[in-house]
């Protein structure tokens, strides 16, 4: 032990100082290499990521373009709305209500979780301005902007009208009708249905958005399920337009939607990129 002790010992004073130096800085240039390595890889898998998010929303994403949300306001006659307080003291506490007076209005909050799931997207790709909230009583002639509108509502219906119900429509019974299927989706068996569309607008080819469903559940999954399958949905459809119908079991939370039906159908050339994604979630559908 001690004669290879000696000669590791002598073996290491037989380098020269130059040499030490060499191999000091060839260490840290390959440390420093490989981190920038690392850190191009991160930036090339972002935008690998990002780009079908970002060919979905096409100029949502523009920071100099201005998004408009629509969402509808309701309201009571007198201006008053109750609250559910917690039950801190049982049984004293239990079933107390609060009232609040003056209140000019209110947003579902199914209208408000597909808002801020749709704000989200548009943060993630980096839009930090111009996300305006419209009023659609005082601005329902507004159509020189990209649009989303969530909710059913007038607004809503315009763009179907607009679009001429490219793939789907909203039927009188209060349900969604695709132009490839007989089959009406309503609410029915304790399931509710959401919508993804995008539609363009002929007239000025701005991109419009509805997020919308039959019940309140159907609005949330819509949303839910557009946010989590964004880059999926991109790699399908790239810059299209098209409709999406989500399905959801009440009660079960929208974090279990599933895709029901979609239209167009998917490319040949889509199907061979991402085979996975068309095997795992679309074939399955139709």
């Amino acid at each position: 032990m001690l004669v290879i002790k000696n000669y590791i010992f002598s073996y290491f004073n037989s380098i020269s100082y130059e040499i030490w130096i060499g191999a000091i800085i060839g260490a840290i240039i390959s440390a420093l290499f490989m981190l920038f390595f690392s850190f191009l890889k991160g930036i090339i898998f972002k935008i690998k990521e990002q780009l079908p998010v970002r060919k979905v929303v096409g100029d949502f994403a523009n920071d100099e373009q201005i998004c408009s949300i629509f969402l509808k306001n309701l309201y009571s006659h007198n201006y008053e709305y109750l609250s559910n307080e917690p039950n801190f003291f049982p049984p004293y506490t239990k079933n107390t209500q609060r009232e609040w007076q003056n209140i000019p209005f209110v947003i579902a909050n199914s209208d408000f979780q597909a808002a801020t799931d749709f704000t989200n997207i548009l943060g993630q790709i980096g839009k930090r301005k111009n996300i305006i909230f419209r009023s659609i009583e005082n601005e329902w002639d507004l159509w020189s902007e990209n649009i989303l509108s969530i909710g059913g509502n007038y607004k809503t219906e315009k763009i179907f009208e607009l679009s001429n119900n490219k793939y789907v429509e909203i039927t009188e019974n209060n349900s969604f009708k695709f132009n490839d299927h007989s089959e009406l989706f309503f609410s029915k068996d304790n399931n509710d249905f959401g919508l993804i569309y995008k539609a363009t607008n002929p007239a000025t080819q701005k991109k419009c958005f509805v997020i919308m469903g039959i019940g309140v559940e159907g609005t949330k999954a819509a949303s839910y399920y557009f946010r989590t399958n964004l880059s999926q949905i991109g790699k399908m459809f790239g810059k299209n337009d098209f409709a999406l119908l989500v399905k959801i079991k009440i009660g079960q939370g929208r974090e279990n939607s599933k895709l029901a039906w979609y239209l167009p159908n998917i490319s040949l050339s889509s199907k061979l990129c991402h085979p996975l994604i068309w095997k795992r979630i679309f074939s399955i559908i139709k």
